[in-house]
């Protein structure tokens, strides 16, 4: 079926693939055949991936910063050369503020929308120049429920996940005909380092499923999107326990 993506295809990519949902992302597209390469801004951050193999030699590491319009550009050619045309790209390179809007600097503000936000407009256009060529291909980027809902304390954070879902459903409209689709998914309250000062008992009861999603969960959605979901573009799915149901 013509959308389907399948390991025969090429390669996925993971930006922000060190830590977290990105990782366990990383994780899941090996395990499901894909040759997958993790990206991350420090190599160090990396390690995890020669320490646990998974699936023969399918998942390499390649260190490349967001936040750098030319070091993106070296890093995608540089993987299109070594490992092949890339037919799947995830952006969940991201970072948090949890800051009263008046309590944030600048650098802070400015921080947060270039890697969450200008990252991922960065590394789809790169991507994009190629898979425009052999019109094929698939892009999921990585939301919030906070961009959908908003949270006290985390307006910047808000603001460049609200974003991400205007740039998702744009895109989806100008490369729609060349056999490309981008979607997002907006994962609610997921147990990860980023989230590891959350006080999640105070949170639990607004879960409708009772309990804190794994990264793991959150991948599974992401692979579906990328792979099998064939007639699927421009939609943000929540991945959040039901979360968005009590908010």
């Amino acid at each position: 079926m013509a959308g389907i993506l399948k390991p025969s295809c090429g390669v996925a990519v993971v930006f922000g693939g060190s830590r977290g949902i990105g990782a366990a992302c990383a994780r899941v597209l090996a395990q499901e055949g894909w040759k997958t390469v993790a990206v991350a801004k420090h190599s160090e951050n990396l390690q995890w991936i020669s320490e646990q193999a998974v699936n023969g030699k399918t998942l390499y590491g390649e260190v490349c910063d967001v936040s750098d319009d030319d070091s993106i550009k070296t890093t995608v050619k540089a993987i299109e050369d070594t490992h092949g045309p890339i037919h799947i790209l995830v952006n969940s390179a991201g970072i948090m503020l949890n800051k009263l809007l008046v309590q944030s600097s600048n650098v802070e503000i400015q921080s947060v929308v270039t890697t969450n936000l200008l990252g991922t407009i960065y590394t789809s256009r790169a991507v994009l120049k190629h898979m425009l060529r052999r019109k094929a291909g698939s892009i999921v980027n990585v939301g919030s429920v906070i961009g959908r809902h908003g949270n006290a304390g985390q307006c910047v954070y808000a603001a460049s996940k609200a974003a991400l879902g205007g740039f998702t459903k744009s895109l989806a409209k100008e490369v729609a005909s060349k056999n490309i689709r981008v979607n997002m998914v907006s994962p609610g309250l997921i147990a990860t380092d980023m989230t590891s000062g959350v006080n999640f008992s105070a949170i639990k009861p607004k879960i409708t499923m009772g309990r804190i999603g794994q990264a793991d969960e959150v991948a599974r959605v992401i692979h579906f999107l990328a792979t099998k979901a064939s007639y699927m573009t421009g939609q943000d799915v929540p991945v959040c326990g039901g979360l968005t149901m009590r908010m």
